[in-house]
């Protein structure tokens, strides 16, 4: 089993809308993948050791500049760092949610604030990327299960939250 690496180097897997990079995210001690993608003003993320696993185009291995917005979501393949202690206290509930991302059924939990809507949360402007746990990933040509992904909120194409209705009809 891997350890949690608290910063340094993160190892990632990017699902682009042209194909999926693997490569390793260099971030600074205490910070996340998610803070890295939402952080600043800047418009691209640098990762280094690329490799393309699909798609057809080729680039140097040193470090590849990808633009964000063409960011699907994002696979830690480090395992991420232990709840934060605000969830530990209560203040954050999770609500599971399914969303369709370009070809993929995303099914997984957003921590909201206790009280708060998922629904609600995708629609706040201040973060693109949005985190997701205990995530199941089904596409035409892959499905995977992970502990975490990070979602580029504007590529959302149709969100629900699971079993909302059914316990609306239940009250």
């Amino acid at each position: 089993m891997q350890k949690h690496d608290p910063g340094g180097e993160r190892q990632i897997k990017i699902h682009t809308v042209y194909g999926i990079i693997d490569g390793t995210l260099r971030i600074a001690e205490q910070s996340r993948t998610l803070d890295e993608l939402n952080g600043g003003s800047e418009d691209f993320l640098t990762v280094q050791k690329p490799e393309l696993t699909t798609a057809t185009w080729s680039f140097d291995e040193h470090q590849l500049t990808i633009n964000k917005a063409s960011i699907l979501f994002v696979q830690e393949m480090t395992p991420p760092a232990a709840v934060s202690r605000q969830a530990a206290q209560g203040q954050f509930t999770r609500a599971s949610v399914r969303l369709r991302v370009d070809q993929f059924d995303v099914v997984g939990f957003m921590h909201v604030i206790t009280g708060g809507s998922p629904m609600k949360r995708l629609g706040q402007d201040n973060h693109t990327f949005i985190p997701l746990t205990s995530v199941s990933v089904v596409g035409s040509d892959q499905q995977f299960a992970t502990p975490f992904l990070v979602v580029n909120r504007r590529k959302i194409l149709a969100a629900q939250e699971v079993g909302h209705a059914k316990q609306e009809a239940e009250a």
